[in-house]
């Protein structure tokens, strides 16, 4: 009987250690709506998936669906106001950065 208490708490520790890994949600462009645009920058607002966590927001890969379409894609400078899923939390951010190929310019 104290082998399977054994086994189980060796499992249990083994488990704890092994680190999670957790899929990195893509935010879908369907839920992204140009408020407006203007010369310079645009206003954006996000519905967010359920599975996105604040932390997610900061990860290019999050945004790398929107990025391939070309009237909702982020350029530097734009504001983009965040709503969670649940609407338990909202965030405003501007744009700090992106790639060449996220704008649709050429990376040349």
């Amino acid at each position: 009987m104290s082998k399977t208490t054994l086994a189980t708490a060796a499992d249990t520790a083994a488990t704890a250690e092994a680190p999670l890994t957790r899929k990195l949600p893509q935010v879908d462009p369907n839920r992204v709506t140009v408020d407006h645009s203007g010369f310079a920058r645009k206003s954006l607002v996000v519905r967010l998936p359920p599975d996105l966590i604040a932390d997610d927001l900061k990860e290019p890969g999050t945004w790398s669906r929107v990025q391939r379409s070309a009237d909702k894609s982020l350029r530097q400078h734009d504001a983009v106001y965040l709503i969670a899923f649940d609407q338990t939390w909202v965030a405003e951010a501007i744009v700090s950065e992106t790639t060449p190929a996220a704008t649709g310019q050429s990376a040349t």
